[in-house]
């Protein structure tokens, strides 16, 4: 009786404790997800868990008020405090937390977020934002867990073939092989299927045919109108009609068997090329500093040509007819003064030292330069050499100065146009204009220079901190305010292929873009021409209403196109690669299927129809039953899971099954929509 009182007492006090805990206070919240840093990073990442459905609390002292407010209109817990400080971390719920995320812009400060986070909870799911890579492989090794990206690395890569304008609207690479993303046109009525095979359908819509120049020839593509009717993910029996445009993925050896599909083969070259650059880079660092030690003395030759090949290119033409004056003159003396100077110094056997012709040189160059050291002189020569001697003196000392003036223009013209590269700019001809040298415009700019570019920036920070490297690497860099027409004309704007204005200022991107629309078309050979307008925009309603109003339709968010790699680290899956069609963000995410998840059992069909997604491949595991060892007693032996190859485009009634990997592609929000279809359904113990 007695046990039974203690027992009733325990469960009324637990009812009574549950009674008075705040389901709002987020020290009584389970498995929700931190983020330190409302900016548009961080706030691109809130977007995207919230379509998960994933409960988040939000950390900033001092955040973007214009977020902030967004974030109380969607009930979104915040609280505004340093989230460096373990007392705010407690705060947030971290002892209950699946995840924080540090989002903030300065790399020290999400350093030190996730420090505090993992002494308050070590080993903590970690998510941070790096720039530096060299900050974040020391804090993935010093912390258990923990995950370093980088929002410019990781957008970069759209961002750079929006600007070259391939035909190649995006590639990537699943288990060392290259899937494209590629437009075709509808030559006549059918099914994809009929049309395209396998090949899963990202988007089909109407279009209207303009002209894009690719680098190795001219072809037509339906580009995008904001007016234009889209259809995601449609299935393979899904109809389309001539005049109509299918976007698919697929291998690039089957793309190029297809009808209505152009791969032009230097588009195809440079987006392999600098695929295979971004992700061998890391490898081929150390065998780049051995082969540079073997060829060291050849590079060295090298570069002596080419400096002295750009000396002689530069140098101005009276400059060149002064130097020829003054070789002339030192050659002409040299030999006067070695046939007619007679040495009057004795050497110590008491005979006349002779007179060589680099003494004559020597004598040549002392009088030119008016620096006689005393040592020969006219003082015992016949009237006619002191005549010379004169005349030499006056010549020398006049073309020598003319010389000089010549060399020391050409340093400052040359540390001038070394600052503001208007002499190489002003000459370019289909180039790429790049207007912001940020941590995004750097890793653009890299992409660009990987795929062979010519690339003019205008920065208006003069000590930007990528304005060395830039320079160090041939790149013309105007300083100045890229919305002023004169700026615009000192990168020749009106020869440019495509302008990418990646500032993190919206209006200040679409006032540059605007201007340089509008530079470009003022210019009497441009008329029947256009300029690609790639355009960094934060807001997708302004995005939307530049499309609408102005026909620019290459606006990008860097911030979504990086989160959802953040958002798959703080949720544990991976995101292969990230890419926009029409301003509508595309994931290609890697699952590994869970054992009694709502996935598990079903077939590709049955994927599609519940998830509007496509797999692309699709890796089988094998289940082998080992036997039992002698030692340890069991009956049934161990389970070991092997995986197969991966088959591209699975067949419509091929099964799923626990244990599987899928590589799936589709639009963000329906891809972390997986991450709850394949969480394991519970089941109920029976007693």
């Amino acid at each position: 009786m007695q046990k039974f009182t203690v027992n009733l007492t325990d469960e009324l006090s637990e009812e009574v404790e549950s009674q008075f805990v705040d389901p709002e206070n987020p020290l009584n919240w389970r498995d929700h997800i931190i983020i330190s840093g409302l900016h548009q990073l961080g706030f691109s990442i809130i977007e995207q868990l919230r379509a998960a459905g994933i409960r988040m609390v939000v950390v900033d002292d001092d955040p973007d008020p214009r977020l902030a407010r967004q974030v109380q209109r969607l009930k979104i817990k915040m609280i505004q405090d340093d989230a460096r400080i373990p007392e705010t971390l407690v705060e947030a719920g971290i002892y209950g937390a699946s995840a924080i995320m540090a989002c903030e812009e300065n790399d020290l400060h999400n350093f030190e977020t996730v420090l505090v986070a993992n002494d308050l909870v070590p080993g903590i799911r970690a998510v941070a934002s790096f720039f530096s890579q060299k900050v974040g492989e020391q804090l993935t090794k010093a912390v258990t867990n923990a995950k370093a990206l980088s929002l410019s690395e990781k957008a970069a890569p759209s961002f750079v073939e929006a600007c070259t304008q391939s035909s190649i609207l995006h590639l990537f690479t699943i288990k060392e092989r290259d899937v494209a993303i590629v437009e075709a046109r509808v030559a006549e009525a059918g099914t994809i299927e009929q049309l395209f095979g396998a090949n899963p359908p990202l988007v089909v819509r109407d279009a209207e045919p303009s002209p894009i120049h690719s680098s190795g020839n001219n072809y037509t593509s339906a580009r995008p109108t904001s007016k234009a009717r889209w259809e995601i993910c449609p299935p393979r029996d899904y109809r389309v009609h001539p005049g109509q445009a299918v976007i698919l993925a697929g291998q690039v050896e089957e793309l190029k068997k297809l009808p209505g599909v152009k791969l032009d083969k230097t588009d195809l070259l440079g987006a392999i090329t600098s695929l295979k650059a971004v992700q061998t880079e890391q490898e081929e660092g150390l065998q780049k500093k051995l082969h540079n030690k073997k060829l060291g003395r050849f590079h060295r030759i090298t570069q002596t040509r080419k400096v002295i090949s750009n000396l002689l290119r530069d140098m101005e033409l009276p400059f060149r007819y002064a130097l020829l004056f003054v070789t002339l003159v030192m050659c002409i003396s040299t030999l006067m003064l070695r046939f007619f100077y007679h040495n009057t110094y004795i050497s110590p056997q008491g005979t006349s030292m002779e007179f060589t012709l680099l003494d004559a040189l020597y004598f040549t160059v002392t009088i030119m330069t008016t620096a006689g050291f005393g040592d020969y002189n006219f003082a015992h020569q016949e009237w006619g050499l002191k005549l010379f001697g004169v005349f030499l003196t006056l010549v020398g000392a006049a073309s020598v100065s003319v010389v000089y003036a010549f060399v020391t223009n050409a340093i400052i013209n040359r540390r001038i146009e070394q600052t503001l590269g208007r002499n190489k700019a002003t000459n370019m001809e289909n180039h790429i204009v790049m207007c912001g040298l940020g941590s995004v415009g750097y890793q653009v700019m890299q992409g660009l220079l990987k795929q062979g570019e010519e690339i003019a920036v205008i920065e208006k920070n003069e000590q930007g901190r990528f304005n060395s490297e830039a320079r160090n690497q041939g790149i013309p860099i105007i300083y100045g305010d890229a919305k002023l027409p004169q700026v615009l004309k000192a990168v020749n704007i009106h020869k440019a292929k495509a302008i990418a204005i990646l500032t993190s200022d919206d209006l200040a991107n679409l006032e540059t873009a605007l201007s340089a629309y509008t530079e470009f078309h003022i210019h009497e050979n441009n008329h029947h021409k256009n300029l690609q307008v790639v355009l960094r925009v934060f807001d997708n309603k302004l995005a939307e209403r530049v499309a609408k109003n102005f026909d620019i339709n290459t606006s990008y968010s860097a911030s979504a196109l990086a989160a959802p790699y953040f958002v798959a680290a703080a949720l544990n899956y991976k995101v292969v690669s990230t890419f926009y069609l029409n301003r509508r963000p595309f994931t290609v995410a890697k699952l590994f299927l869970q054992f009694g998840s709502s996935l598990d059992g079903i077939t590709v069909e049955e994927f599609h129809k519940s998830t509007r997604m496509w797999i692309i491949a699709h890796v089988t595991c094998e289940r082998d039953l080992q036997p039992p060892k002698p030692s340890n007693g069991m009956v049934g032996g161990n389970l070991r899971l092997r995986q197969s190859e991966p088959i591209f485009q699975p067949n419509l009634k091929d099964r799923l099954n626990g244990g599987d990997t899928l590589y799936v592609i589709g639009s963000y929000e329906r891809v972390i929509a997986l991450y709850h279809l394949n969480k394991p359904r519970k089941t109920r113990n029976t007693p």
